[in-house]
C-alpha cells in the first residue's frame, strides 16, 4: 500500500516540475506550443522551484530503495513549499503585501496565467498539498508497523 502512494507522490512531483517547465518554456497551455515565449518566473516561483525540483529524485529514490524516512524530507520541503506558494497565491489575489523585492517588469503579484481563480501559485500550492499528506500517510504507516 505504500508503495502505492511513493507512486502517486512521483505521478505529482512529476506534474509539477513538468508543468513549471512548460509554463516558462510555452507560456499558456491552451495556446499550445504555438504560444511563442514562456513565462519568466518571478522572485516566488523560482523559490518554489528550489522547493520542488529535488523532490523528484527523492522520491524516486525512496520509490527504488522503498526507504519511508525519506519522508521527513519530503515533508519538509513540501511543508515549505505550501508556505511559499500560498504566500505568493495571496500577493496575487491582492490579500497581502510582498515583502519580497521583485525585479522590475517581473512582478511577484502579476497574474500571467489563470482560469477562474486558479493560477500558476495555486497549482504549485495543490501539488505541495498532495506530496505533504501523501508523505505523512507513509510516515504514519511507518509508525504504525514499528
Amino acid at each position: 500500500m505504500k508503495n502505492l502512494f511513493r507512486k502517486l507522490m512521483l505521478v505529482q512531483v512529476i506534474l509539477a516540475v513538468g508543468g513549471s517547465l512548460y509554463f516558462s518554456n510555452f507560456g499558456d497551455p491552451m495556446l499550445g506550443l504555438f504560444a511563442g515565449t514562456g513565462f519568466n518566473p518571478c522572485h516566488l516561483c523560482r523559490r518554489g522551484r528550489i522547493l520542488m525540483y529535488p523532490l523528484l529524485p527523492v522520491v524516486v529514490y525512496a520509490l527504488l530503495s522503498k526507504d519511508d524516512r525519506l519522508s521527513f524530507l519530503t515533508i519538509a520541503s513540501s511543508g515549505a513549499g505550501m508556505i511559499l506558494s500560498w504566500y505568493h497565491y495571496l500577493i496575487q489575489q491582492r490579500a497581502l503585501q510582498n515583502v519580497f523585492a521583485c525585479a522590475p517588469g517581473n512582478d511577484c503579484s502579476v497574474v500571467d496565467w489563470h482560469i477562474w481563480f486558479v493560477t500558476i501559485p495555486f497549482l504549485e500550492f495543490i501539488a505541495f498539498v498532495v506530496i505533504f499528506v501523501l508523505s505523512v500517510i507513509i510516515l504514519l504507516k511507518l509508525k504504525k508497523k514499528k
